[in-house]
C-alpha cells in the first residue's frame, strides 16, 4: 500500500545500517564546525560543507522489537556516542522511499550506568526531603570505572593532600601518559596521570 509501511520490509532494511558508517549530524544541533555550533550556523544562515559535517559512527545493533500502529515501530538501538537517532531514522525512510521520523527517544543505557538504576526528579525529591539521597548516589570511583586502578602506598597520603607528585616507585600498578582512578590507604583520592618517574593528580576528589 502506498505511503505505508511494512514490518518485513523494514526488518529487511535494518542490517544494512550496522557496522562503522558516516553521517551527517543536522544543521540544529551542538556539533561544531569550525568553531561554531551548528544551529548558531543554521540560525545566521551559513549551511557550511556536508562533508565537513560527517561523523564517523558504529551501529552495534538495530533491532525491530514490535509494531505499535501503522506506520509506528519500536526499534532498539546500541551505538557509539555521536549518534544521532532522528538522522538514522530518516536515512532508514530515505532508504524505504517514504519519509521517516522519530517521535519518541528513551536512552536506556549510558556507559556503565543503567534506566533501571536511576531516579525521577519526583522520586529524588522524596528521597532528599527523607535524608535518605546518599543511599541513590553512585559513589564517584564507580562512575570512573573505566579509568584503570592505581594504588599509591599508605606514605604517600601527605603527597596527595598536599597537591605534589607522588614517585613512581610508590604507585602500582601505573602505567605512562594514561589517567588512572588512585586509591591511597583505602580511600579513593581522584584522577592521576603517570609522567615520567611521578604520578601528577588531575583532579583531587578526596576530602582534605
Amino acid at each position: 500500500q502506498e505511503g505505508r509501511v511494512e514490518e518485513e520490509a523494514l526488518r529487511s532494511v535494518l542490517p544494512d545500517f550496522l557496522g562503522e558508517q558516516w553521517q551527517i549530524p543536522p544543521m540544529y544541533s551542538a556539533v561544531k564546525l569550525d568553531g561554531n555550533k551548528l544551529y548558531q550556523l543554521a540560525r545566521r544562515g551559513e549551511e557550511g560543507e556536508l562533508v565537513s559535517r560527517k561523523r564517523r559512527i558504529v551501529i552495534e545493533e538495530l533491532e525491530l522489537l514490535e509494531q505499535t500502529g501503522e506506520n509506528r515501530f519500536l526499534l532498539k538501538i546500541r551505538c557509539s556516542k555521536g549518534t544521532y537517532v532522528r538522522v538514522l531514522c530518516a536515512d532508514i525512510g530515505e532508504r524505504l522511499s517514504l519519509p521517516c521520523h522519530m517521535s519518541f527517544l528513551l536512552r536506556s543505557r549510558s556507559g556503565p550506568f543503567m534506566l533501571d538504576g536511576s531516579l525521577t526528579l519526583n522520586e529524588a525529591g522524596e528521597l532528599i526531603e527523607a535524608g535518605e539521597i546518599e543511599r541513590a548516589l553512585t559513589p564517584m570511583d564507580q562512575a570512573l570505572c573505566f579509568l584503570p586502578e592505581a594504588v599509591a602506598e599508605d606514605s604517600a597520603m601527605r603527597f596527595l593532600r598536599n597537591g605534589n607528585p607522588v614517585p613512581l616507585e610508590r604507585v602500582s600498578p601505573c602505567e605512562t601518559g594514561r589517567l588512572h582512578r588512585v586509591y591511597c590507604g583505602g580511600i579513593f583520592a581522584g584522577i592521576g596521570i603517570a609522567k615520567e618517574d611521578r604520578l601528577v593528580m588531575k583532579t583531587l576528589l578526596m576530602h582534605i
